[in-house]
């Protein structure tokens, strides 16, 4: 193979793994501004994470909130529990896996309490959401 070849086959392989990136970081999770880890999603239609949902529930029933509201739109939380999003899971699993990236870059990591203070700047501009 030419030096021109190797040189191009290079170059495809890494605008290849950089488009694999940003297909992967427009699942984020507005919680963690990761991207989604087992992704589920509330009766409003804001996707956040399973384990981002878990420590945001559990801060509210902790505090006594009597009412909990959606993070991004402030949309009033039923009492149903949140749809998991087993298709959008796969997808996001086959983007990480086929574009080679490594999960630790992409996912918070899994098992491990939010410290607030960090996720903070890591989350979009748009969002809203509070502890």
């Amino acid at each position: 193979m030419s030096q021109d070849a190797c040189e191009l086959l290079h170059k495809t392989q890494n605008e290849l793994s950089n488009l694999y990136k940003v297909q992967a970081e427009r699942f984020n999770c507005g919680i963690c501004a990761f991207t989604l880890r087992s992704p589920h999603a509330l009766g409003c239609g804001h996707i956040y994470c399973e384990g981002c949902l878990a420590e945001f529930f559990d801060y509210h029933r902790k505090k006594g909130t009597r009412t909990v509201f959606c993070p991004t739109c402030q949309a009033e939380i039923g009492c149903e529990p949140p749809a998991a999003l087993h298709l959008m899971k796969h997808n996001i699993e086959l983007i990480v896996e086929e574009g080679g990236l490594n999960a630790e870059d992409i996912f918070v990591e899994q098992g491990k309490s939010l410290d607030w203070k960090t996720v903070a700047p890591r989350r979009r501009l748009q969002s809203s959401v509070r502890p």
